[in-house]
């Protein structure tokens, strides 16, 4: 059936003249002006910087030891033979040796005495600040500690048996085997000692709350463990934004994740375990995020700058820990995959507030969609910013059903799809929608040129969407451009005044963040629309804040990815990574689409991830060309080999 399908489709006339017609546009396309422009990255440019940047630094440095070079030896190994690295080896040796039992021992000794203390202060005392959850955390520490105290297996080796651990260390975090193998800490550790320490630990539940002793806890195990795996500080990062709005201050937490992480590889690269490449797009990324800074330091504002500046500084950064840890198929695909399941969580929280009625109504004309009760924000805050998240990982998704051999991998993808769709209708924001559309036809157009012959065909169906489609989404798309919203007059009034502005700090700009925006934009507002956080408009903000050096250093670094992006998926050849470079470039493209009409940075958590993304399609970039490189390579060495091979047995004859 599927041949037949096959061969009808090959010999429609009509099908092969839209085919035909497909094909001649594409190759205008990449012969004329704009394949230039936009397919000129890795021929001219990235040669240029390659050759500038890394290539003659290599070959310097193969020729004769430099300077630089003998100064990171010399660096890399007072690291390895430093104290500290080996203080730290013995406490990380014996923490994964150290038997179940010591571990039941210490968590039994401070069970017990949070629940003493809390006796102490509710009966003795009868302190107010006696919790009943206080409680609750000690009796629970000690039924989970009971059945430890059972047993003297290390604490690595029950890791490695366990069904739950041992694929979330081995896989997700990917923790090689041979870190966990083979320890144990003679005799399995001190009982005494650790029913001691319990008991310290225990007894200052008296001047700390139990549940922060605990979070502490797990937050120097996740210290110690990024230490020796950069890679996993991107993983938890990625993994807890949505999250971590539970938090009272959710960005400088991410923004405290950002440099824990940038520490830590930063100590890997100078011992010598870690490698740092600068290309051209990073380059241009690096003068646009010293254009932040700078804007931060001279603003309106005065000081008032610093901190908004300081968190999209250490956001930006974790640009370059993605390009530079992610750089494995494997770590790739770990990085994804943890992405998906942190936005499926977001998706599902967003969905169970629609249906449960915790949505919000303060960013909706309530007499203009009645049949709306209201908007999703999940963690997020705001519906828009909800849907800017969405949009960006929506065509990653997609990607990943296209490109994975795996029927449950796909099922999942599909799933964690619709998830995504379903919440980012409830969100009711008409840019967003407008954004994935734009965003989803450059991935299909991208994908496969037979795509300009599917839309063409898909016209034709038009006519029968309003039928189709439920009356509430019609209409909220209908209303783009009415006036009478409240919502679109209340952006056009501010255009206006930000317009204003932008021509009157055309060069300078007004400084980064809300604090100078408020300053300034109340002297061009119109009446009525006397306070507004930012323009609404991504483009316009940046020239409000930066100035044209601002926004003219953005653009070259949407153009140098562009270029990236589209003279890889023109040569590619590993179906993968060309997929999901694509899907990343989409994403970032439905989020500059709805920039148009919102500024979509105004969450931090969201610039966060529009850097994340940019820095994932790029990495996908790089992992497929170092791999053809290297298959290259290979098979120009084998036919050498096999050349020499036939040329002996000629010399001997």
């Amino acid at each position: 059936m599927r041949q037949k399908i096959q061969l009808w489709l090959k010999t429609s006339l009509i099908l092969s003249l839209l085919d035909r017609a497909s094909a001649a546009v594409y190759r205008m396309l990449r012969e004329g002006l704009f394949g230039y422009l936009f397919t000129a990255y890795s021929r001219e440019d990235a040669a240029f910087a390659r050759s500038m940047i890394g290539n003659r630094f290599r070959r310097n440095a193969m020729r004769r030891e430099s300077f630089l070079t003998r100064a990171h030896h010399a660096i890399a190994r007072s690291f390895e033979d430093s104290a500290f690295l080996r203080v730290c080896a013995r406490i990380s040796n014996c923490l994964l040796g150290c038997s179940l039992r010591v571990y039941g021992l210490f968590f039994t000794s401070f069970g017990i005495y949070v629940v003493l203390i809390y006796l102490i202060k509710r009966f003795a005392l009868s302190l107010e600040t006696a919790s009943l959850s206080h409680l609750l955390i000690g009796a629970c520490v000690l039924i989970s500690a009971w059945p430890l105290l059972f047993s003297r297996q290390p604490l690595a080796e029950a890791m490695l048996e366990s069904a739950i651990m041992r694929p979330l260390l081995l896989g997700v975090a990917g923790i090689p085997r041979e870190q966990l193998e083979n320890r144990r800490t003679p005799g399995g550790g001190r009982n005494n000692v650790a029913f001691i320490l319990g008991m310290l630990v225990g007894a200052l539940s008296y001047f700390v709350p139990p549940h922060l002793m605990l979070i502490a806890f797990s937050g120097v195990v996740a210290v110690m463990v990024v230490v020796c795996f950069p890679e996993i500080g991107v993983l938890a990062m990625i993994a807890l934004l949505p999250y971590l709005t539970i938090l009272p201050h959710p960005s400088i937490t991410l923004a405290a994740m950002v440099l824990m992480t940038a520490f830590c590889y930063l100590i890997k690269l100078l011992r010598g375990k870690r490698v740092f490449r600068l290309e051209l797009l990073d380059a241009g990324v690096t003068l646009f995020m010293l254009a932040f800074l700078l804007g931060g330091l001279v603003s309106f504002s005065g000081t008032g700058s610093i901190k908004t500046t300081a968190i999209y500084v250490c956001f930006m950064i974790g640009y370059f820990l993605v390009v530079n840890l992610m750089r494995t198929r494997v770590w790739l695909r770990r990085c994804t995959g943890t992405f998906l399941v942190s936005g499926l969580g977001a998706a599902l929280y967003g969905i169970y507030q629609n249906f449960f009625g915790l949505t919000e109504t303060k960013w909706l004309d309530a007499e203009m969609f009645e049949d709306i009760e209201g908007r999703v924000v999940s963690m997020f805050e705001n519906p828009n910013m909800l849907a800017d998240y969405l949009i960006m990982l929506f065509p990653i998704v997609i990607a990943v059903c296209l490109c994975t051999k795996s029927r449950h991998v796909r099922a999942g993808a599909l799933f964690v799809a619709a998830a995504l769709g379903l919440c980012l209708i409830y969100t009711w924001s008409r840019g967003a929608w407008l954004g994935l559309m734009i965003g989803m036809l450059v991935f299909l157009l991208l994908w496969n040129r037979r795509t300009l012959s599917a839309l063409f065909l898909g016209c034709f169906a038009l006519p029968i969407v309003p039928l189709v489609m439920p009356e509430s989404i019609m209409n909220r798309l209908l209303s783009i451009g009415d006036l009478a919203d409240s919502s679109t007059s209340y952006r056009v009034s501010i255009w206006k005044a930000a317009f204003g502005m932008a021509g009157d700090f055309f060069t300078t700009g007004i400084g980064v963040g809300e604090t100078a925006f408020r300053q300034v934009y109340p002297l061009y507002s119109l009446s009525g629309i006397e306070a507004a956080p930012h323009s609404h408009n991504l483009f316009l903000q940046i020239q409000i804040e930066l100035g044209i050096v601002g926004l003219l250093l953005f653009l070259g670094v949407l153009i140098l990815f562009a270029q990236c992006c589209f003279d890889y998926n023109a040569a590619a050849t590993d179906r993968e990574t060309r997929i999901m470079s694509i899907g990343c470039f989409a994403g970032l493209i439905a989020a500059l689409a709805q920039g148009m009409t919102d500024y979509i940075w105004y969450n931090y958590r969201v610039f966060f991830v529009f850097w994340f993304v940019l820095a994932l399609a790029s990495a996908y970039i790089r992992v497929g060309r170092s791999e053809a490189t290297r298959d290259n390579a290979k098979s120009a060495s084998n036919a050498d080999a096999t050349c020499a091979a036939i040329d002996i047995p000629l010399q001997r004859m």
